[in-house]
């Protein structure tokens, strides 16, 4: 992620934001694929064919309830990521859109595969690894996040979840960590990460319903 920003990442996303490819729900002759539309919500599923598709090393694709010849799924190697790129086509089928997606490594989807799998491929992009640096009364401290949304070393906390949903914008127009995301009264902290620095601050609201970064809390430096 360029620009280590959910918030400001999320004008970049139109339609289709993540596909979830499970060879677990194969079916004869094709995949389900769940879809994620600008990191807000799950859309109609589409397949993945096992035959060629269109274009050259592809697959088709299509939605649900779409013919089979408007898109096609297709992949190439850079270096040590998987891209998979989605051809989607316009009436003449000679020219449309390309979009292209990269595989999260370690991802295993579970339970609500959708929103777990958002979580955890921006965790794995933003936060993951382990950190070292001072808190608001200049001590030292150690904090580790991991990909599956556990954190250490934040007193009184053992999970957190980056925001991700801009859809609304009231009150949710910064980037913020929610801590401990399912209790009753999650705390919010609003971050910055250049290179590898971190800094995580107190969040307020103004009376016009946006959000601010507050006092400095930590600074945090990734550890390879």
């Amino acid at each position: 992620m360029r620009t280590h920003s959910p918030y400001q990442a999320r004008e970049a996303l139109d339609g289709i934001s993540m596909l979830i490819v499970d060879p677990h729900t194969r079916a004869g002759d094709s995949l389900l694929v769940a879809l994620g539309y600008n990191n807000h919500e799950g859309g109609v599923p589409a397949y993945v064919s096992l035959r060629p598709g269109a274009q050259p090393n592809t697959l088709a694709f299509s939605l649900e309830g779409e013919d089979s010849n408007q898109s096609a799924l297709g992949y190439r190697i850079v270096g040590a990521d998987t891209l998979l790129q989605l051809w989607r086509y316009d009436a003449t089928l000679k020219g449309g859109t390309t979009q292209t997606f990269r595989k999260v490594p370690g991802l295993l989807p579970q339970g609500d595969s959708l929103a777990y799998s958002t979580t955890y491929a921006l965790n794995q992009l933003l936060l993951a690894g382990q950190y070292t640096g001072v808190d608001s009364l200049g001590q030292r401290c150690k904090v580790f996040f991991t990909a599956t949304g556990e954190v250490r070393g934040l007193p009184h906390y053992q999970r957190y979840t980056p925001q991700f949903d801009y859809v609304g914008l009231l009150d949710n127009d910064l980037d913020y960590l929610l801590l401990d995301p399912d209790s009753d009264h999650p705390t919010h902290l609003a971050f910055t990460l250049h290179t590898d620095t971190l800094r995580l601050y107190a969040v307020h609201a103004d009376t016009s319903q946006h959000l601010h970064r507050g006092a400095l809390h930590y600074t945090l430096v990734r550890r390879p």
